[in-house]
């Protein structure tokens, strides 16, 4: 069970990393439009705060499995809350894997980028809708945001649509001759437009004041004060 301080730190924690990577990825593509080489330092910079994020969020899954031994709780296949959180961790380490290795594979031999920055990249894009599509459940969200739960449909609405851009992104990202990615608009503009809906879901997540009238309810989750 998680204290009201606890959640609300995860809950911070969350936002900023989020956040933070988000803004990185959208300055990323705007870099990359521009055609700057600051465009792979800004995207690998912002998967670390990502992944950073996404790690606070597994734990925070596991904390919110009430009732579960803590092994059986870090490994509750059933629990739709650690199943979005666990593939989002595992899409982040894909972004990882392919923003480190963009930072020195270019477009001039498209085998080994396709091999070595576009399949990471399609893998994490994939894992990352299918996160989404599960954070729909009203289960997962009153885990996940039961100090927020009022925002809650709005920022799993807000993860899906950025998860179906970065998927956009990478459709447009493969390379197919030497220099020529399939669609470069595609590339960018799904990854900025996925960044700002990631930035949005980020922002809403950011909790306001609890109520200091109880520290949680029957969930274990605190909730805002709305004055």
């Amino acid at each position: 069970m998680m204290k009201q301080a606890e959640e609300l730190l995860a809950l911070r924690l969350m936002a900023l990393g989020f956040g933070t990577g988000a803004a990185l990825f959208a300055a990323g593509a705007l870099l990359a439009v521009a055609h700057s080489p600051l465009a792979n330092p800004s995207y690998f910079t912002g998967a670390l705060f990502f992944t950073s994020a996404a790690a606070v969020q597994w734990r925070t899954s596991v904390h919110h499995a009430t009732k579960d031994r803590r092994l059986n709780a870090e490994l509750n296949f059933a629990n739709p809350d650690w199943q979005a959180a666990v593939i989002q961790l595992l899409g982040t380490l894909y972004f990882n894997v392919m923003t480190t290795r963009a930072l020195w594979i270019g477009l001039n031999d498209p085998a080994t980028y396709n091999h070595s920055v576009w399949r990471p990249d399609m893998f994490g894009s994939g894992l990352f809708l299918i996160s989404s599509l599960i954070a729909l459940q009203p289960a997962v969200q009153s885990r996940r945001h039961g100090a927020i739960f009022s925002r809650a449909p709005r920022i799993a609405w807000a993860n899906l649509a950025g998860s179906v851009f970065f998927g956009l992104s990478a459709l447009g990202s493969l390379a197919v001759s030497a220099g020529q990615l399939r669609n470069e608009d595609w590339s960018n503009f799904g990854t900025l437009f996925g960044a700002l809906a990631f930035l949005t879901a980020a922002m809403m997540v950011w909790p306001g004041k609890p109520t200091p009238t109880s520290d949680s309810d029957e969930e274990g989750h605190v909730h805002e004060s709305r004055a």
